[in-house]
């Protein structure tokens, strides 16, 4: 906040005394709301009526008021500014040249700028260069044509247009030909005795316009016929300069109609700083008239990038509802800060991680980085292929592995080699296709129901240790976690996660989907984390549940409304259109999570420092002695079991299982009431969902078949019960089958 002895003016301090009118004073409403100079002082400050002096637009004309363009005007610090930065009260250079990244890109622009003038004044001198050449080519041309004409080349008896074919007629073309050459070269000399003349009779204005119309017409006539000196197409656009009213006009454009007319009406009210220097643009604070609110204007950040004259993703919006809901910072970009060449981020060069601090994910529009916590929740990625998705899972990866005390459990159904380098340090890898291993949804689903006992097991845990006065509040916390082995955190990342809910890769779908969603919930409060990555993210690939529970979200390139409303919901109409979702750059995402807002990221690029930072993980691990699973050595006891337990339980039940009513029932039994009956024998099945017997049955290829049979009409009305059954011999084959196997 501005104070009377801080107030500045272009960056120079200055006296309250001295203070240009028109700057706010204690107790007073601001006359146009910010200081001259664009210094961003915030208002509230000292005011002070009747200014008259610099306003914005000055140097352009169509403004009537506003802050003062700091990057147009620049008035000199008066004495008693020059004597307040002497004595300490602030640094004698200006704001802008305090930040050595900003002074670098003030300093770039001006080189910039040089260099475009003296390329303009090379390229002129290479067009006039051109252009004299031309003439030459044209004064050539008509001389050569003029003497041809004059000396009648073409009636040349041995080489011209009609040649002679006796003596007689070569005699007679030589005489012919002298004297057409007699007649021309006497008229050719009249000619240019008559303009010779006309030259000094008239004046020396009309022989110069003349003269000009002449090598103008050389010039034409010498020049090719496939270049062109004067183009009408756009060969450079030039950004229009940025200004109060054109910021003004831009707003106008995109609010409802009655915030567009105050604003036409009166733009003074909008300013609350000047134009801000940042990295690669600048910064203004803005505030809506009346009861205008801000955040709906994040989606038409791209309109008011075309009405400002800028690309794509060169003016972002950053509502301010701590201040007020009608606040905002409007930013504007000389280029988009993404899609240049992708950078590796902090963790490049990080030694040592916390599974429990924020990750950095990437880089924002505005240049900041976005963090993002892992604890909590779920992480739910979608996207094409090669929009970048992987790039996610890798930062959260490496952000884990980093961590000694952190577990990490990768699950890649692509079968590709993208977390190879972590392998080493994992408590558990899978990285296979259904197509290579037609078992691993088993393995999958095993792995996330030890999730979900996992998380039973630690809310026990947690709630004795509260009892017992040795942990405070809902959830676990770092200290916990460091202390107690039973409560580390651990870091699970299912990628193509979509392969689990097609019926051909996972028969059990189904029952896997209500899975997934308890286990997403269940985990929350007890330091376990799921990443879903998806290259399918609409709504035929994953269920509703999985994505509604996801704490973070993020969306990466995709090609249609539907993928995107099932990673974000309802955004509401043109969302997807104005975000421009579909024109993303590899490896840019818009991520929201539960506590922001949606927000463009570019995030960092890890693939060619994987390997690094794999061994020192390793290294680190080793050295604190905290391997732990398959990287131990030890044996991680999440699998699905023997699946030929299930046919052997089968046959158990198939003779004492309904039908069963005579000799030719024992060998077969109805799918239902096998399923009943299994569920009440063995433990192991119990919870199931309806039908999972029958998707089992043809995960192991059993074949079932109608089995009818004639039944009370008490229990059926028909007198009949016609339903698939199974044959025990057809589960023997299977049997002998994976024994074989």
């Amino acid at each position: 906040m501005t104070t009377v002895d801080e107030t500045k003016v272009n960056g120079h301090a200055a006296p309250a005394d001295k203070l240009p009118r028109g700057l706010p004073r204690h107790g007073g409403t601001p006359a146009w709301g910010t200081p001259p100079g664009g210094s961003g002082a915030e208002p509230g400050g000292p005011t002070e009526e009747g200014f008259e002096g610099l306003r914005a637009g000055d140097e352009t004309g169509p403004d009537t008021g506003g802050p003062v363009e700091r990057h147009l005007i620049t008035v000199g610090p008066g004495p008693r500014a020059r004597l307040a930065a002497l004595t300490g009260d602030e640094p004698i250079l200006p704001a802008w040249m305090r930040d050595r990244q900003v002074a670098r890109q003030k300093a770039v622009r001006a080189r910039r700028a040089t260099g475009r003038a003296l390329l303009l004044a090379l390229v002129n001198s290479w067009q006039l260069l051109r252009v004299a050449w031309w003439i030459l080519r044209g004064l050539r041309g008509w001389v050569r044509r003029t003497l041809r004409w004059a000396l009648d080349v073409d009636s040349d008896p041995l080489s011209g247009g009609v040649q002679a074919r006796t003596q007689q007629e070569y005699d007679r073309a030589v005489v012919l030909r002298g004297r057409r050459q007699k007649f021309r070269l006497e008229l050719l000399g009249v000619a240019v005795l008559v303009v010779a003349v006309l030259a000094w009779l008239t004046p020396t204005w009309a022989v110069d316009v003349v003269a000009a119309l002449v090598v103008a017409a050389a010039g034409r006539a010498g020049k090719p016929e496939e270049v062109r000196l004067l183009s009408p197409g756009v060969r450079r656009h030039i950004a229009p300069r940025l200004t109060c009213g054109l910021v003004a006009r831009a707003l106008a454009e995109v609010v409802d109609s009655t915030t567009a007319k105050a604003i036409r009406a009166n733009s003074d009210e909008l300013w609350q700083s000047g134009f801000v220097d940042v990295r690669g643009g600048h910064r203004i604070r803005i505030v809506l008239p009346g009861s205008a609110v801000s955040a709906p204007l994040v989606q038409h950040e791209q309109r008011i990038a075309s009405a400002l004259g800028r690309p794509e993703d060169c003016a972002v919006v950053e509502p301010l509802p701590h201040i007020t809901t009608g606040h905002f910072h409007l930013y504007v970009f000389d280029k988009p800060m993404l899609g240049g060449k992708p950078q590796p981020g902090p963790l490049l060069k990080a030694k040592k991680t916390s599974w429990w601090a924020p990750v950095s994910c990437g880089q924002t529009r505005t240049g900041r980085p976005h963090m993002e916590r892992i604890h909590g929740g779920a992480w739910f990625i979608g996207g094409k292929p090669e929009s970048g998705k992987s790039a996610l899972g890798l930062i959260v990866a490496a952000h884990t592995v980093l961590d000694p005390n952190a577990l990490l459990i990768i699950v890649n159904l692509k079968g590709s080699a993208d977390y190879w380098w972590a392998k080493p340090v994992c408590h558990k890898y899978i990285s296979t296709t259904p197509e290579r291993d037609p078992r691993v949804s088993m393995q999958v689903t095993a792995i996330v129901q030890w999730l979900l006992d996992e998380a039973d097991r630690r809310g026990e845990f947690f709630t004795k240790l509260v009892e017992q006065g040795k942990a405070t509040g809902t959830a676990v916390t770092e200290e916990l976690s460091r202390k107690y082995k039973q409560l580390q955190p651990i870091t699970v990342i299912l990628d193509e996660i979509h392969r689990m809910f097609d019926k051909t890769d996972n028969p059990d779908y189904e029952a896997f989907a209500e899975l997934l969603g308890k286990v997403i919930k269940a985990v929350r409060f007890v330091a376990i984390s799921l990443v879903g990555i998806t290259q399918l993210a609409g709504s035929e690939s994953v269920p509703g549940v999985v994505t509604r529970a996801a704490r973070v979200r993020a969306c990466l390139r995709v090609s249609e409304s539907v993928s995107f409303r099932q990673i974000y919901g309802d955004a509401g109409a043109g969302t997807f259109a104005n975000l421009g979702i579909a024109r993303f750059p590899q490896g840019t995402a818009l991520m929201t999570s539960q506590e922001g807002m949606p927000t463009k990221v570019g995030c960092w690029f890890l693939e060619p420092h994987l390997a690094e930072i794999g061994k020192r993980a390793l290294a680190l691990r080793q050295d604190l002695r905290t391997l732990t699973g398959e990287a131990a050595g030890e044996p991680v006891k999440v699998d699905a079991g023997d699946p030929a337990d299930l046919l052997r339980h089968l046959l158990d039940a198939i003779a004492t299982t309904a039908p069963a009513g005579g000799p030719e029932d024992g060998d077969v039994a109805w799918v239902a009431e096998l399923e009943t009956v299994l569920t009440a024998r063995h433990e192991a099945y119990t919870g199931r969902a309806k039908g999972w017997l029958a998707t089992e049955l043809r995960a192991r290829k059993v074949p079932t078949t109608p089995v009818n049979r004639r039944v009370p009409t008490t229990v059926r009305p028909s007198g009949q019960r016609n339903e698939a059954g199974v044959k025990a011999a057809a589960v023997r084959k299977a049997l002998e089958d994976l024994i074989t196997d």
